[in-house]
């Protein structure tokens, strides 16, 4: 008799030991900041600094959470968490309820990824993102210039190319041909001594952080 109230008494002590567990584990649950990214194709850098590829995982309760992984078929999507490129189907650990990671795609279209996220009692959630990657236009080169100083053998002349733009990335260099020298400057300025008089003849294009080259713009410019 003593024996069978024992096993009892172990029985419900039991019970509760595991329902308590239960309760302490709670319900496992994440999102995201938004289930829709818009980037630019190869944007592995965000080279503007823009909020367009970076989105926040939130997990609740972050104490509970084992890892994360996440699958996408395509293999042109890339994620990178802390500056760390994640690899398809390999679990990574986040330590906090909001993780900011950061998306890229090599290649202009609409892709899926599924992540998935496993808590310390072995459940899986799983939810649903959506990148969309537009293509790059390429960039447009704007130049003027003006003359600045002359004197018998030299002709100073100011270009400036600050109209160039590429609103979905940056300018990295400014390529100028004159009267066939070439000269490649990382800023919109550029100063030139011409030495005859006449017709002068200057090329100019500008090329992207892609490296993407645009139009060649011609200018024949005469000095007098």
């Amino acid at each position: 008799m003593k024996s069978l109230m024992a096993i009892l008494i172990f029985l419900v002590l039991f019970s509760c030991n595991k329902k308590q567990e239960q309760t302490g584990a709670g319900e496992t649950s994440f999102r995201f900041s938004r289930d829709t990214i818009f980037v630019r194709e190869k944007d592995y850098f965000n080279i503007n600094q823009t909020n367009n590829g970076l989105f926040s995982i939130f997990s609740q309760p972050a104490e509970h959470q084992l890892n994360m992984s996440y699958n996408e078929p395509s293999g042109r999507v890339r994620f990178y968490y802390r500056g760390v490129p994640l690899t398809d189907g390999q679990p990574f650990v986040v330590a906090a309820d909001s993780s900011a990671l950061f998306c890229a795609a090599d290649t202009a279209g609409v892709y899926t990824a599924d992540f998935y996220l496993t808590d310390r009692l072995g459940r899986v959630l799983h939810r649903q993102m959506v990148v969309k990657c537009m293509a790059s236009p390429k960039p447009v080169a704007g130049l003027v210039y003006k003359p600045l100083e002359k004197s018998p053998d030299n002709f100073l002349y100011y270009f400036i190319a600050g109209s160039s733009k590429q609103p979905y990335g940056a300018i990295v260099s400014y390529h100028f041909l004159i009267n066939g020298q070439q000269q490649i400057t990382s800023t919109p300025y550029l100063q030139w001594y011409f030495h005859d008089r006449g017709q002068q003849e200057v090329f100019f294009h500008v090329i992207d952080d892609l490296g993407v080259s645009s139009d060649t713009l011609h200018y024949s410019i005469l000095v007098p």
